[in-house]
């Protein structure tokens, strides 16, 4: 699973930079039209209704957190820092409310941009 969120985590982050900071690097976009961007790609719909882009940012959002949490839980056990089982349940409890934390503050950011109301 960490090998697979690795690969999507990697692709999202790609596109992700492709799609914001590569126009501005080539002069095509300055940092002041970021949000009017943002709103306008998020907030897109399908055909179907689907905001699309909307839904692949909270995709990508969900393979970088479980990814950075499993990464960084199975750091500290194999550092060695876990010698009983409930330091390991700690450690993997902190690692995984870390990852849903950083979930919810990215997709409460892709709601809000997306909607224009904030997820909570």
């Amino acid at each position: 699973m960490q090998r697979a969120t690795g690969i999507a985590a990697a692709v999202f982050i790609v596109l992700h930079v492709v799609a914001i900071r590569v126009p501005t690097w080539l002069g095509r976009a300055r940092p002041a039209d970021y949000y009017p961007r943002l709103v306008a790609e998020l907030s897109a719909t399908t055909v179907l209704g689907v905001p699309a882009w909307s839904a692949a940012y909270l995709l990508g959002l969900a393979t970088v957190s479980y990814h950075l949490a499993n990464g960084l839980s199975r750091f500290c056990l194999r550092l060695g820092t876990a010698d009983s089982g409930a330091k390991r349940r700690a450690i993997a409890l902190g690692a995984g409310l870390l990852g849903a934390a950083l979930f919810l503050l990215g997709s409460s950011t892709v709601v809000y941009f997306a909607t224009g109301a904030p997820l909570f």
